[in-house]
Formats: structure tokens, C-alpha cells, sequence
């Protein structure tokens, strides 16, 4: 049996003779739905546009590359540990890493709600995913055009 209790912002719950408390909605509020879908989609397409110019370019060393680079953005861009207590080599790479982006405009949307911010690191992350997916276009245009000298000068001799 569930009976529930209410006293000012805490809820006291008691399930089958344990009780366990939960806070009541104390002044807080859900992020807004539309800026929580939008960034975490643009986190997303900045990220597709970065695997695919890696595995584009690379091959199977890109998946790898990869793979190191979700790593150093795990540690060094403050999402789970504060920036200070990593090494400093890691440190110097805090500003440059997408990741760090991402987790400042998600702490903006979820807890602060300071748009301005999720905006500025919208704006960072879409930047980036814009450079990538115009050096997978220029990487394909070069091998295009170098695939395509060779065929037409295959075909010019024969």
C-alpha cells in the first residue's frame, strides 16, 4: 500500500512500510522542451559530421582516431570530473574539444537557463560541424577529380 504525505516541499512516501522521501517541485522547472531537442540535436550533427570526416578520410585508423578522440573529450572537457583536477596537457585541450561545448549549453538549457549560453556554444558546435562536413566535401571533390583524370586520360589513350 502507497500512502503519501505532503508537508510543505517534501513528500513522504511509505511503500510497503518504507518510508522514503522525494522533494516536491520547490521552484524548480523542466528545461524547455524545444531548446533541450534542438541542442542535443545540433550536438549530434556536429558529432556525425566529425566521425564521418575521420572514417571518410581515414579508414579503419579514423574509427580509431575516433574512439581516442571520445576519449580525451571524456576527461578533458569537464563533464565529469572539474577541469582543474585533470592533467594539464588535457587542460590546454578543455576549450578546442566539442564536448566542452556541449556540456556548457546543456548545463545552460537544463539548469541555469541562460539562453545566451546554449546559443554561443549552438553557434560553436554548428560552426564546427560545418567544418568538417566542408572537408568531407573538399576530401571527395580532390579524390573525384583525381579518379576522374585518370579515367579520362585511361580513356583518351585507348
Amino acid at each position: 500500500m502507497l500512502e503519501i504525505d505532503h508537508t510543505d516541499n517534501l513528500v513522504i512516501c511509505t511503500k510497503e512500510g518504507a518510508p522514503y522521501a522525494a522533494k516536491r517541485d520547490a521552484g524548480h522547472r523542466a528545461p524547455p522542451e524545444f531548446a533541450w531537442h534542438l541542442f542535443t540535436w545540433i550536438i549530434s550533427i556536429t558529432f556525425m559530421m566529425i566521425v564521418q570526416f575521420l572514417v571518410t578520410v581515414f579508414d579503419n585508423p579514423g574509427r580509431f582516431l575516433a574512439i581516442l578522440l571520445l576519449i580525451a573529450q571524456l576527461v578533458g572537457s569537464a563533464g565529469t570530473y572539474p577541469i582543474e583536477l585533470v592533467p594539464g596537457a588535457l587542460q590546454s585541450l578543455h576549450p578546442w574539444l566539442p564536448m566542452t561545448h556541449a556540456i556548457r549549453g546543456l548545463r545552460a538549457v537544463i539548469s541555469s537557463g541562460d539562453f545566451l549560453v546554449m546559443w554561443k556554444e549552438a553557434a560553436i558546435l554548428l560552426a564546427t560541424a560545418a567544418v568538417f562536413a566542408l572537408a568531407t566535401l573538399v576530401y571527395f571533390l580532390l579524390r573525384y577529380r583525381r579518379r576522374y583524370a585518370v579515367w579520362t586520360e585511361t580513356a583518351a589513350q585507348t
